[in-house]
């Protein structure tokens, strides 16, 4: 009967042992949702930055831009003299929109990177999310089995005591006919 015993105790042990390996797995994904969750923050915050700093680049161009354009109508109604001052002005501001399409592709480029990118973290974090459900429910499994299983090692315990206590009564009363010396096991 020990052998038994021996075997449930060491079922248990090694279930209690995968429990644990599954726990510590569990966490490990867990550190790494956190890590996730923590560069998408990070680049959600990048990207507003990116996104304002480049907006107000932007409208300082179109502002200076628009301003351009009016002094420019300006000195072409005002005279010939000033021809020199306009085409010089028109240079600036050829200059700024070149330089202002130049930022906008850039932007538009950092902006399609960006959201490559949290779709790439997007769908990480969800790969993640579905081995952290798989995960649990077999762990969930696993510990009902293991209560299941001690359980049942409980209840073959008191079975076996009972046995033995029928037994030892049975022998008590076989001495008691016989007279001889009774033996417990």
């Amino acid at each position: 009967m020990r052998l038994a015993t021996k075997r449930d105790q060491e079922r248990i042990s090694e279930l209690e042992k995968s429990l644990m390996e599954k726990d510590n797995v569990i966490k490990d994904e867990m550190a790494s949702v956190k890590y996730w969750m923590a560069e998408y923050r990070e680049l959600t915050d990048e990207y507003d930055e990116n996104a304002a700093y480049h907006k107000k680049k932007m409208e300082k161009a179109e502002h200076a831009t628009h301003e351009l354009h009016q002094e420019l109508n300006t000195a072409w109604s005002k005279s010939r003299e000033e021809s020199q001052k306009l085409r010089d002005k028109n240079h600036e501001c050829s200059v700024l929109k070149v330089d202002c399409a130049h930022e906008k592709s850039k932007f538009e480029a950092n902006i399609y990177k960006l959201n490559e990118l949290l779709k790439v973290k997007d769908e990480r974090i969800k790969e993640i999310d579905k081995t952290l459900q798989g995960t649990i429910e077999m762990v969930t499994a696993l510990t009902n089995h293991s209560s299941a299983m001690l359980m049942e090692r409980d209840e073959a315990l008191d079975r076996l005591k009972q046995l033995q206590q029928l037994h030892v009564h049975q022998l008590q009363h076989m001495g008691n006919r016989g007279g001889g010396a009774t033996r417990v096991l």
